[in-house]
C-alpha cells in the first residue's frame, strides 16, 4: 500500500521558510540529533544550512516532501531502526543511516576510550580491546529489550511505543506484561516470538559494527553511563562524545559526506 503523506499546514512551512532564509534545510528527527549535528559537528556552517528538528522519523519524511514545493535544497536524515540493509541510504534527498541512530555514531571504540580516559583518568585501566568487550557485553543486555523494540516495530505502533532506555530488562514478566499491553498481544502468543528475535540478535552480537546495525545508540549509551560511572550527566558525556569524534575526525564518512555535499552544492 502507497503510503499517504499529511502535508504540512501553510502557517508551519511559512515558519520553516523564514527561519531558513537563502540556506540549505537538513531536516532531523529530534533535539538530540539536532543537538549534535548543530552544536557540534556543523556549527561552523550555520550561515549555510539549517538544521531543523522535525520531531520524529515519519515527520522528516512529511516535512521533507511539504518544504519541498517551496525549496528545492531540503533534505533529511534519518534513524535506521528495524529497517533493512536494502532501505539504507540515500532515497529522495533523505539519508537512512546504516547504524540504528545518530547515537551509536558517538559510541565508536576509539572515541569511548580516548573519553573515559580523560572523564576517569586513573580510575580507567582498561584497554582498547577490553573495552570493545564490554562494549558488546552491554549490547548484549540489551537484547531483551531491542527484541521486544523490534516487534513493536513489525507492528507498526510507533517508536513512542518502545520500552524505554534503562527499562529493567531482567524482570522477564514485567517486560512480557509491558510488551503485551503495547501491541494488544496475550502474553503467552508473546514469549515465543520474542525469544525468536533475541536469537536473532544474538546472531548479530559478534562484533560491534554488526551489533550496531541493531542494538539502539540511545540505550547503549544509558548501560554506558551507568557501567563507567562517569562524573558528569548523561547529556553532557554525550556532548563530549560528540565533540570528541570531531576533533578525532572521526565524524562518519556517510553522514559528513551527505552534509558537506549539500552545504558545497
Amino acid at each position: 500500500m502507497k503510503q499517504v503523506i499529511k502535508p504540512l499546514k501553510e502557517a508551519e512551512v511559512t515558519e520553516i521558510l523564514f527561519k531558513l532564509g537563502n540556506r540549505k534545510l537538513i531536516l532531523l528527527e529530534g533535539p538530540t540529533d539536532t543537538e549534535v549535528m548543530e552544536g557540534i559537528w556543523y556549527a561552523e556552517f550555520l550561515d549555510r544550512v539549517m538544521f531543523y528538528d522535525c520531531g520524529g522519523n515519519d515527520n522528516v519524511i512529511r516535512y521533507c516532501h511539504s518544504i519541498k514545493k517551496f525549496v528545492k535544497q531540503a533534505y533529511g536524515i534519518i534513524d535506521r531502526d528495524f529497517k533493512e540493509e536494502s532501505e539504507v541510504g540515500v532515497h529522495n534527498g533523505i539519508l537512512v543511516l546504516s547504524l540504528f541512530c545518530l547515537e551509536n555514531y558517538l559510541l565508536f571504540s576509539n572515541t569511548v576510550y580516548e573519553e573515559l580516559r580523560i572523564a576517569l583518568a586513573k580510575k580507567f585501566t582498561s584497554s582498547l580491546a577490553e573495552l570493545e568487550k564490554d562494549l558488546l557485553e552491554l549490547c548484549r543486555r540489551l537484547i531483551p529489550i531491542v527484541a521486544s523494540n523490534w516487534l513493536i516495530w513489525e507492528e507498526k505502533k510507533g517508536k513512542e511505543a518502545y520500552l524505554t532506555p534503562g527499562f529493567p530488562a531482567e524482570k522477564r514478566d514485567f517486560l512480557l506484561q509491558q510488551l503485551s499491553e503495547k501491541m494488544g498481544t496475550p502474553e503467552a502468543t508473546l514469549q515465543d516470538r520474542l525469544i525468536q528475535k533475541e536469537k536473532e540478535l544474538e546472531c548479530l552480537l559478534e562484533k560491534l559494527e554488526m551489533a550496531y546495525t541493531r542494538i539502539s545508540g540511545k540505550y547503549l549509551l544509558k548501560l554506558l553511563y551507568q557501567h563507567f560511572h562517569f562524573p558528569a550527566s548523561e547529556s553532557y558525556i554525550r556532548r563530549r562524545l560528540a565533540d570528541r569524534a570531531k576533533i578525532q575526525g572521526s565524524i562518519n564518512k556517510e553522514i559528513h559526506d551527505f552534509v558537506m555535499g549539500i552545504i558545497h552544492a
